[in-house]
This record gives structure tokens, sequence and C-alpha cells, in this order.
């Protein structure tokens, strides 16, 4: 799966208001999840830090979860994958 690299302000206009740049560099300071979102190091300092992430933070930031639709015998349920 491909990495998209975006900056700070990007991420926060992908999270529709969700995340502010605060919000967004604690998340490159925590490196809570390894592999999806995080700072290139020794390339820019944190105020111009930019995020490595994979394609589900994408849907992530923008808010769309990984809903899957159940089928059974009444078709308005649905089972929420996260």
């Amino acid at each position: 799966m491909a990495n998209y690299k975006i900056t700070v302000d990007e991420a926060v206009a992908l999270s529709g208001g969700e995340l502010n740049k605060d919000d967004v560099y604690s998340l490159i300071r925590a490196n809570e999840v390894p592999g999806c979102i995080y700072k290139k190091k020794n390339e820019e300092n944190e105020r111009g830090a930019y995020l490595i992430i994979k394609a589900h933070w994408l849907n992530f930031l923008a808010g769309k979860s990984y809903k899957k639709e159940k089928t059974s015998a009444t078709p308005d349920q649905s089972c929420t994958d996260v």
C-alpha cells in the first residue's frame, strides 16, 4: 500500500475541522501509530512538519470509518468494523 505525503494544513483540511494544527502536531510528536502517521526525522523542524501516512489514514482524516454493510434479514442493520 502506498504512502502519501501531506502537510499539516492538508491534514487539518481533510479532517473537516475535527483536528486543529495542535492536534496534528501532537500526533506527530506522540508517534502513537507507528507506520501510519509520522514526521520524517531530521528533515524539517516540527512547525514545518509534514506527515507520511497510509491510505487508510486519509480515510480517517476525512472522517470515513471502516463501515461495512452486513447482509441480513433487515437491510437497515450495519456492522461497524473499526
